[in-house]
């Protein structure tokens, strides 16, 4: 064999042998020789301390681009460029808690009496008419209750209604007895889809005798868009 194909066959057989270390880590970008000990893989912006890198023994992949920070997630624009941004908001923009510290004689249907706002994130309860304003729409969840105090003359019953923009929208509970010394305790909840804007109220009816409530309460909180 001439030398130069002795030195030909050297080379070839050398790179084969060290290929392994060779391609065992990568790095593109600024200063591409130079590529940290514990990364497989780096690409680094020419900005100091910005880059992709993959992780040798875990496999972790690491984006650092200046927008990072912990607790942040991966975010792309309309143009498909990614960013870290801070993660939404898990709090309500709605919760409402309302009660009633009055006695209330209901006949016929009648609008519950709550005259204790004793919370409205956003300010969209009413004390004054007992009425929810909507303020942006999404998924809502509604609860409310009342009770009967009084022993009354003869049968009843008693059914809570949610009004959506005064037309009613559900019967959440609804019962009759005989006994008129009966003290039942009214109780419901009920997810509906508002719109902003939309008004809500909860009323409560009798078609037979007359009766008390009192102790009732209301509750209300956005669940989602």
């Amino acid at each position: 064999m001439k030398p130069k194909q002795l030195l030909g066959t050297a080379c070839f057989l050398a790179a084969l042998l060290t290929s392994s270390s060779l391609f065992a880590q990568v790095k593109v970008g600024t200063n591409p020789t130079a590529i940290e000990t514990a990364s497989n893989l780096e690409v680094e912006a020419s900005t100091t301390g910005r880059k992709v890198k993959v992780d040798k023994t875990t496999g972790q992949l690491t984006i650092a681009d200046g927008t990072q920070g912990a607790g942040k997630v991966l975010t792309s624009d309309a143009n498909g460029g990614a960013s870290w941004q801070a993660a939404p908001s898990q709090t309500s923009p709605v919760w409402i808690y309302a009660k009633q510290s009055t006695t209330q004689t209901i006949s016929g249907l009648t609008p519950i009496d709550f005259n204790i706002e004793t919370a409205d994130r956003g300010s969209n309860f009413d004390p004054s008419t007992d009425k929810i304003t909507v303020p942006s729409s999404g998924i809502y969840q509604i609860s409310c209750g009342t009770k009967k105090i009084n022993t009354n003359a003869g049968g009843f019953n008693m059914a809570l209604y949610v009004f959506v923009n005064g037309a009613n929208h559900t019967i959440i509970y609804e019962d009759a007895w005989t006994t008129p010394s009966t003290l039942p305790r009214a109780t419901g909840s009920l997810t509906l889809q508002l719109n902003a804007g939309d008004v809500v109220d909860v009323r409560i009816t009798s078609n037979f005798n007359p009766y008390d409530i009192s102790g009732s309460y209301l509750t209300m909180v956005k669940l989602s868009n």
